[in-house]
């Protein structure tokens, strides 16, 4: 009796993969693994994760045994049930997701800031853990959060090769040549996984198992290739920045500017974004205000991240402006739903002054106090002999003065553009001086990455003309700046920005060497001094 029912459930079983193979073959493009809620319309307590049992095996048979991160936890929310019709969740938006993230911060001593990425996690956010968290706590942490009535799962991050992953309900699994419909739903029913509409993508009921577990039982039977968890790495994956070289200056003043964009590889821009750029502010004229880009080929520039675009912007008219966000459109190849999305910078204040002197005199009506004189009558007869008197050598004197004047005009210009020069020159350093001292505040590929833009505005305020490019590779401006610099410092200085172009490439974080960095760069830089 037992072993008939036991055959109609496997029968069942195997319609049922059947059904749901023959869907993930047939299907198109790859589903975005970027979306990893469970869907459930019911609040359920997912099975307990236990530390110990994180592990996998990679596609080559080698067993994995990744660090426990203790700096940030993956917390996925359920979909929101109230007011929809029959009960249908829907998907959480950014805003919504920034919410619940921000209030879990607010409730729980253990967090210190959400970080939400819908390009990397469409229905949660990684929540940065408080320092001193020990694996014990945070074991009891990630069940107490999972109870939580709009909490969906909760998982731990892996450290691996100095990237921190996350994981969720995703495995990439291959099957070996000739296994039949059959066993692979048998198979898939014990580790309690579906295929997805898509290649080689499944996913986990974290209800009824942990991923961990699924993949590994997976992964040791004879009829699987490969079967490995889909692991997110937990960096921004866009990011777009412009920045001032100075805050603010005088009219006419030339402004130095860069627009940064770094970009993971699962990110695509589209290279019209880059084309029309504009910074002018809504509050002033198109003839009050310009701007210059350096030359770049913007189709090429989104070949590889980072895109660093330099230029300078000038203002004609005094006064306090915001500089309008940058709009960049790019495609999230590994998302699913729209595809296509938009990433805007921050609005930037600038100031500029006039160079007149805003509290100058007023013309007012002079009266005097005593009787006038009556006009003394024979002051312009006077005043005709003395010039006839002086003709001669009033003509000679005008020469002399003239020539004075105008050598005295060019001494001074020279002298008020060295000055404005020098005062720049000592800005920067003395910014850069206390970015050296102060250390990283950021991952470090980001500090190396301000440091050296600061570095380049001051070789070419100090050594070169003020005016050439601050833009392009290290290589591109070591070149346009070398014949300017004294001999004892140009090795420094190449090593410098091949250094810097290399970090910023990899985005190293950590970068082992940023103390000698951070040293060799204040020896070219007068004054400096770390503590």
């Amino acid at each position: 009796m037992h072993g008939r029912k036991a055959r109609r459930v496997g029968e069942a079983w195997t319609i049922f993969a059947l059904a749901l193979l023959a869907v993930a073959g047939t299907a198109g493009a790859a589903a975005g693994v970027s979306r990893f809620s469970s869907g459930a319309a019911e609040k359920r307590i997912p099975a307990p994760v236990n530390l110990d049992e994180i592990w996998f095996y990679d596609g080559q048979g080698n067993k994995i045994v990744p660090e426990i991160g203790l700096e940030w936890l993956s917390v996925v929310f359920r979909a929101e049930t109230a007011g929809e019709t029959e009960g249908t969740p829907s998907p959480l938006g950014l805003q919504q997701l920034e919410q619940k993230s921000r209030q879990l911060v607010r409730e729980r001593a253990e967090f210190e800031e959400p970080f939400c990425d819908t390009n990397l996690l469409e229905e949660g956010c990684f929540l940065k853990l408080a320092k001193g968290m020990e694996e014990g706590r945070l074991a009891l942490l990630i069940q107490e959060l999972a109870a939580l009535p709009e909490v969906d799962y909760v998982h731990p991050t892996l450290e691996m090769d100095g990237k921190t992953y996350a994981f969720f309900n995703a495995l990439d699994l291959k099957w070996k040549t000739g296994v039949d419909t059959e066993t692979m739903g048998k198979l898939l029913l014990q580790a309690h996984a579906l295929p997805e509409p898509g290649e080689d993508v499944y996913r986990v009921d974290l209800f009824e198992t942990t991923l961990f577990r699924a993949v590994n039982l997976l992964a040791e039977d004879i009829h699987v290739a490969r079967a490995i968890p889909v692991l997110v790495e937990i960096r921004p994956s866009i990011r777009a920045v412009v920045s001032l070289d100075l805050p603010g200056g005088s009219l006419g003043d030339k402004i130095p500017f860069t627009y940064t964009v770094t970009f993971s590889e699962r990110i695509e821009i589209d290279p019209s974004s880059l084309a029309n750029l504009s910074l002018r502010p809504d509050n002033i004229q198109k003839e009050l205000f310009e701007m210059q880009l350096d030359p770049f080929d913007y189709v090429k520039a989104v070949r590889s991240s980072p895109i660093r675009i330099s230029g300078w912007i000038q203002f004609f008219a005094p006064g306090e402006y915001r500089l309008p966000p940058l709009r960049l459109k790019y495609t999230c190849t590994t998302c699913s739903g729209t595809r296509e999305r938009t990433f805007e910078t921050e609005m930037l204040p600038v100031r500029i002054a006039s160079i007149l002197p805003s509290d100058g005199s007023q013309n007012k009506l002079i009266v005097p106090e005593s009787p006038l004189e009556p006009p003394d009558l024979e002051a312009p007869l006077r005043a005709a002999a003395r010039r006839s008197l002086l003709e001669a050598l009033g003509f000679f004197l005008a020469a002399l003065a003239g020539a004075a004047w105008v050598a005295f005009g060019v001494f001074r210009s020279r002298r008020a553009a060295l000055a404005v020069a020098e005062r720049k020159d000592e800005a920067l350093a003395a910014r850069l001086r206390s970015l050296l001292a102060a250390g990283p505040d950021k991952a470090h590929w980001l500090f190396v990455e301000e440091a050296t833009a600061l570095f380049r505005q001051f070789l070419r305020e100090r050594y070169g003309d003020g005016r050439g490019p601050s833009g392009g590779s290290g290589e591109i401006f070591f070149e346009s700046i070398r014949g300017s610099l004294p001999a004892g410092i140009v090795p420094a200085v190449r090593d410098l920005l091949r250094e810097a172009d290399r970090v910023v490439a990899l985005e190293e974080d950590p970068y082992p060497d940023l103390d000698g960095f951070r040293e060799r760069m204040r020896r070219v830089v007068p004054g400096s001094a770390l503590g």
